[in-house]
């Protein structure tokens, strides 16, 4: 990924995002398999490598290197409102994601998700490791009443993401995975509706069976949400 320079400072500064937008009303997904996505953008330039705006998209084997670059970097953006007055020409974004790895996202969450239903599978998420753009606010993001599906995934954590998972007014399941990495009483949050950690529910409906959570900030912290939680081991959790 890389605009122009020259384009890019003559945008105002909500203007300036660069995204590949997706959208099919074919019954087939749409099959994006053994790609390499890097950004080579200039800093103040929002980039999210994929926008799926509406249909079915499936991810695979593919590596996603958001970390080392400039400005604020996110894997995939699912959400019919990016296109506009077209959306009700799209069925809802149904997002497929396997055997892919999102490293160091920098921006919002590798995966946001808004009204859209998503399912990822045997997935890597590496926490952003410093720099400029450290700080991702979460590796996977549901919101606005979104489907999501995580199954045997592994997420590499460290004090500058503030959450693996987080999902706000939406449905998530989860089972199989393993969540490591962030060092125990670091980078506490005082407010707890925005307390991060491994998995951080708002106003959410889950179900978290049979996931590893070692040397995770908080573990699994619901606020106002109705949470599942079984077969769970958590070891070395503040």
């Amino acid at each position: 990924y890389r605009c122009d320079e020259e384009l890019v400072s003559d945008l105002e500064p909500s203007s300036k995002l660069e995204t590949f937008l997706l959208a099919s009303n074919s019954n087939v997904p749409v099959l994006i398999k053994r790609f390499t996505f890097r950004n080579e953008n200039p800093a103040g330039v929002n980039t999210k490598f994929l926008g799926v705006a509406g249909g079915t998209v499936q991810l695979e084997d593919c590596i996603l290197e958001c970390g080392g670059s400039p400005g604020s970097v996110d894997g995939v953006y699912t959400n019919s409102r990016i296109c506009g007055s077209f959306s009700a020409d799209f069925p809802p974004p149904y997002l497929i994601v396997r055997f892919c790895v999102f490293d160091r996202c920098g921006g919002s969450s590798g995966v946001t998700c808004l009204n859209s239903c998503v399912n990822i599978k045997s997935s890597l998420f590496i926490g952003e490791e410093g720099g400029d753009n450290a700080g991702s606010k979460s590796s996977i993001s549901a919101q606005s009443s979104s489907k999501v599906t995580i199954e045997n995934c592994e997420f590499s954590l460290d004090r500058m993401t503030i959450t693996a998972v987080r999902s706000e007014s939406s449905d998530l399941t989860m089972s199989g995975s393993y969540l490591h990495g962030l060092e125990v009483g670091e980078d506490s949050v005082e407010d707890e509706s925005e307390a991060g950690g491994a998995l951080h529910l708002l106003n959410s409906v889950a179900k978290i069976e049979n996931n590893y959570f070692y040397r995770v900030e908080l573990g699994a912290h619901a606020f106002k949400s109705d949470l599942t939680c079984s077969g769970n081991l958590f070891y070395s959790c503040s």
